[in-house]
């Protein structure tokens, strides 16, 4: 089990936020990572009597301790207490969160807590031979022994076990096999395109190869030699896309942002090259099978006795189905591009509800352990903000306890409209909430569709305001006014009680791609917290406003940790990053696609016009026009096309909802996909 821990580093530099992690004694254990340096957490470790003692990343330890072996048994300063160290984990570590600090959850053991006071996740390792549905039938029969303890609490309680593979990349897992698909239907194009123009240079071999047969070149030693011919050029090809695949990791790289995936971590490493050989010996193989066949049985007569030899309607036949192959590949990889390509516009165009503009943000943290109450907490946050509004490098500040396109888990709490209990079986809805100043609404641009903002009675000691946004409006007073109706946190008469003041327009609070979700803001200084947000207005410069936040910071309270100073325009940046790249990546594929196409299509139609060069040349001597001529053969290449483009159309419609799950504002069902078929069509032909 594991829950977050944020704890704040001081005493070692500069004060630092930290991103950590609390977890019990069988952790590291079921993880089968021990610490590269020191020892793991003990079943002692996990009491809260023992002595507090954490364990660092590898990158915490270089970073912030040099690498220094002697940071065993030294104590720590972690939010105002100190903390053994009493390991290190390796370089090759990878949590499921980007946890740089570990410490044991530290909970009484013979203590009972009250049902819904801690929140853990759990990470398990299947014994040896049993599946996902044994564990997860184990896991119910656990649960089903609780309920008697709680009937009211534990009857609702379920669970579900998911392998932790598919929790990690679950996220993207769509694209990457959205991304294996076109790169499937590239190497797919190539290997046709390799088949069609080694099957011309074999029907232009066809006299040596009748000139070999004839001196007795058995038909094994011709296939062998045109294989050999197509495998060296595909491990050519092969070699170049090794090297365009070590740059291109290094530009993806770049271009995606690290705290979206570890893709400093990606590379072309020995197990890619070797498959990428495996793939390309065997493409080169299987793609040259069929020319070398047919460059292997020639008809001794008729090469020998006529100068130009036909290489017969059958091969003809081939070589066309080729081109239309390539032809309908190109045009599905098109149109997946252009889905993706309306994708990414719908996304910045969705209203967010706020307004990113020029907004710097950065956090800042109370620990309870040099803050013990919160009085102290409000008055000096308030002094915070007087300090940075008087600044003339700062137009405006507010606070946010969790900002929009924040990273991270959010907070919720039930919210019985009116007090009232919900029927039997129906659960209570959650609506989530967040801590603002007065001004934070007006400065994130949202809009007041009805009642009021904070102001000057919404103080401590007085009755909780609260502003919703107009989704909690529809789904707690649906079709009602909801100024100054309220809502409870539970049933209990001494529930917790918020008049709402004022309603906001729907907040995307997660990005243009999550759902609109019921949303409170309640006034920091009724509800006060202990980690919050600065949001920051540049008066000019924002390197200026940077400054002179770390200044004011810094002299306010030497030991209080900055975290990092980002801009809600890098945020968004950031939200929209990878389907950016997907749809680059992908359109990168289809332009090579259609490429390939176009050399295949020139190769065919060039080898045709060759073979027929003599019947041309007869044709114009009986009178014909070159104009006709140049129309007869044109309208066979548009002919292929028309195939090709056809039966695009066809696989394009059929495999495009495969992409659904990467798509916005996109319907697959609806004409907007026909209309990205045509205009793939036009670009194709």
């Amino acid at each position: 089990g594991y829950q977050g821990w944020g704890p704040s580093l001081t005493g070692e530099g500069d004060p630092e936020a930290l991103a950590g992690a609390a977890v019990n004694a069988d952790f590291l254990t079921v993880l089968q990572v021990p610490p590269a340096l020191g020892r793991g957490f003990s079943a002692a470790d996990d009491d809260a009597n023992a002595a507090p003692v954490v364990i660092l990343t590898d990158g915490l330890w270089r970073r912030r301790f040099g690498g220094d072996p002697g940071v065993l048994g030294r104590t720590i300063q972690l939010s105002g207490q100190g903390w053994q160290v009493i390991g290190v984990m390796p370089a090759s570590f990878r949590p499921p969160e980007p946890w740089q600090i570990l410490r044991p959850i530290r909970r009484p053991v013979t203590s009972r807590c009250n049902h819904g006071c801690i929140v853990l996740r759990a990470i398990a390792r299947l014994a040896p031979g049993a599946t996902i549905e044994q564990a997860s039938q184990q896991t119910a029969a656990a649960i089903a022994r609780l309920i008697p303890e709680s009937p009211e609490d534990n009857s609702r309680v379920g669970s579900w076990l998911v392998p932790l593979q598919d929790q990690l990349v679950g996220p993207v897992r769509p694209a990457l096999l959205a991304l294996a698909g076109a790169v499937a239907f590239v190497l797919l194009i190539a290997c046709v395109n390799l088949a069609s123009l080694t099957t011309v240079r074999a029907a232009a071999r066809t006299r040596e190869f009748g000139v070999r047969a004839a001196l007795g070149a058995g038909r094994g030693r011709i296939v062998r030699q045109l294989l050999t011919e197509t495998v060296v050029l595909a491990l050519m090809g092969g070699g170049l896309s090794i090297a365009a695949g070590v740059v291109g990791t290094r530009v993806l790289a770049a271009l995606i942002p690290t705290q979206i995936l570890e893709v400093q971590a990606i590379g072309v490493d020995a197990v890619a090259v070797m498959t990428m050989v495996g793939v390309t010996l065997l493409a080169g193989l299987l793609f040259g099978l069929l020319p070398a066949l047919q460059g292997a049985q020639p008809n001794l007569m008729g090469v020998l006795r006529t100068a130009n030899p036909d290489d017969g309607r059958r091969a003809g036949m081939v070589r066309r189905g080729l081109v239309v192959a390539e032809l309908a590949l190109a045009l599905v990889l098109l149109v997946g591009a252009g889905l993706l390509l309306r994708t990414l516009v719908n996304l910045q165009r969705t209203d967010l509800g706020f307004q990113p503009g020029q907004l710097i943000i950065t956090n800042v943290a109370y620990p309870s352990a040099r803050f013990p109450e919160i009085a102290t907490v409000s008055s000096n946050l308030e002094q915070v903000l007087e300090q940075l509004r008087r600044h003339p490098a700062i137009a405006a500040a507010e606070v946010d306890d969790v900002p929009p396109l924040a990273p991270g888990g959010d907070q919720d709490v039930t919210a019985l409209p009116d007090g009232r209990i919900p029927p039997p079986g129906v659960e209570p809805g959650g609506i989530w909430y967040r801590s603002v100043s007065p001004g934070t609404p007006r400065l994130l641009g949202m809009r007041l569709v009805a009642g009021r903002e904070f102001g000057p009675e919404d103080r401590a000691g007085a009755g909780l305001s609260v502003i919703i946004t107009e989704e909690a409006a529809r789904r707690l007073w649906p079709g009602e006014d909801p100024i100054g109706r309220f809502f409870t946190s539970g049933p209990d008469p001494d529930s917790q009680r918020a008049t709402v003041i004022g309603v906001v327009a729907d907040v995307r609070h997660d990005g243009p791609r999550e759902p609109l979700k019921m949303q409170a803001f309640f006034s920091v200084a009724q509800m006060p917290t202990r980690g919050t947000s600065l949001l920051i207005l540049p008066s000019g410069d924002p390197a200026a406003a940077i400054s002179a936040i770390r200044e004011i910071i810094r002299d306010n309270d030497p030991q209080m940790p900055l975290g990092a100073i980002s801009s809600f325009s890098e945020r968004l940046q950031a939200v929209t990053a990878l389907p950016r790249q997907f749809a680059l990546i992908v359109g990168a594929f289809a332009t090579s696609a259609v490429v390939l196409a176009l050399i295949g299509v020139y190769g065919m139609m060039a080898y045709a016009v060759g073979q027929r060069r003599r019947e041309i040349g007869v044709r114009l001597a009986l009178g014909a026009a070159p104009a006709a001529m140049l129309r007869w053969i044109v309208a066979e290449g548009m002919w292929l096309t028309a195939v090709g483009v056809g039966l695009g159309v066809l696989v394009a419609a059929a495999t495009t909802r495969v992409l659904s799950a990467s798509l916005h504002g996109v319907d697959t069902a609806t004409s907007e996909i026909y209309t990205s078929l045509f205009v793939g069509s036009v670009r194709c032909v």
